[in-house]
């Protein structure tokens, strides 16, 4: 039983960590890509 509990502790926390991890790649990109727009348009004028 207590093999049981480790592993899903150990498998929530894996899966915790990917999940916190794709959500700051993707808030790192749309940052990125938001800077990116905002130097474009004041190049542009």
């Amino acid at each position: 039983m207590d093999r049981w509990v480790a592993w899903c502790a150990s498998l929530s926390v894996y899966i915790w960590c990917t999940c916190a991890c794709s959500i700051l790649v993707e808030a790192i990109q749309v940052l990125q890509t938001s800077k990116g727009e905002c130097m474009w348009v004041q190049a542009s004028r």
